[in-house]
Formats: C-alpha cells, sequence, structure tokens
C-alpha cells in the first residue's frame, strides 16, 4: 500500500519507527516533508503536496506514535500480560 499524504496515521508510525528519540515538534517543516518523501511507502503523485495542515496532523500522529513506544511495561506483567503467582504453600 502507497502512503499519500493524507495517510497521517500511516505516515506518523512509519516516521516513529525510522527516527526514535526524535522529538516530532522539534522537526522543521522543509526536513519533515523530506523525511516524509523518503519513507519506502510513501508514493504522492506531488511528493510537495504536503501542506501545514497535513504536516501537523502526521507531527500529532508521530508524537502519538512515539508516546506508545514509550509505554512502560510494569515488573509485574511479561508483556502486558499479568503473571500468575502460584498460590503459597502451607
Amino acid at each position: 500500500m502507497a502512503l499519500e499524504w493524507i495517510d497521517a496515521h500511516e505516515i506518523g508510525l512509519n516516521l516513529a519507527a525510522a527516527h526514535p528519540g526524535v522529538d516530532p515538534s522539534s522537526v522543521p517543516s522543509p526536513r519533515l516533508r523530506e523525511w516524509v518523501t523518503e519513507l519506502d511507502l510513501f508514493f504522492d503523485p506531488d511528493p510537495n503536496g504536503g501542506g501545514e495542515e497535513q504536516l501537523r496532523a502526521i507531527v500529532e500522529e508521530w508524537a502519538a506514535a512515539a508516546r506508545a513506544a514509550r509505554v512502560p511495561v510494569p515488573e509485574d506483567t511479561d508483556g502486558g500480560v499479568p503473571r500468575q503467582t502460584p498460590p503459597a504453600t502451607p
């Protein structure tokens, strides 16, 4: 599936994977356009078509994906599945 400028959610996920640790709000618009058009899945007939509204939506989706990737798993769980503690034996 080719990504276009309107695919903010998918583009945000791909940018979060391609640029981990980068604060999306700190990326200037020209660099953001460049990074989007460099994504393997990106293809839009007008690669310069990303307007400010699309770029804002991409940044929001990227930030959400980055936050989700940083959610810590509590120590008493194993990959989000609560560990079963065997009952104490008398």
